[in-house]
């Protein structure tokens, strides 16, 4: 199941058959489920966790500021708020933060180096 097809997919995939594009009380009861659907997606608020991840984040990028480069251990012990996180979970802050292209990652024999984006 790598294609794992959503409701807005088989709605979509509905509308373009020709038996259906034939009767108009087909058209707009598809048409309106995907009213439906969008509007359910578009209604969903960020998770209350992905708020305090990004106060989180802002504090890994000031530590980062003040020590130029460090490993997670560095940045865990440079502010209170991040010492009492686990290592997995500083380290999971610091991947979003790569993906958004704020921090980079260089290794250094066995060590992980992480600072800021000049």
């Amino acid at each position: 199941m790598a294609n794992k097809m959503t409701k807005k997919d088989v709605v979509n995939m509905m509308l373009a058959d020709e038996a259906i594009k034939a009767n108009q009380i087909y058209i707009d009861y598809l048409t309106h489920e995907l009213e439906l659907l969008n509007k359910k997606a578009s209604a969903k608020k960020p998770a209350k966790e992905n708020e305090a991840n990004k106060a989180l984040e802002t504090k890994i990028l000031d530590v980062l500021a003040t020590i130029e480069s460090g490993t997670v251990t560095d940045i865990r012990q440079k502010d209170d708020d991040l010492l009492i996180l686990s290592t997995s979970k500083v380290s999971s802050l610091l991947k979003n933060l790569i993906e958004d292209g704020l921090v980079e990652r260089k290794t250094d024999k066995k060590k992980s180096l992480f600072s800021l984006v000049q």
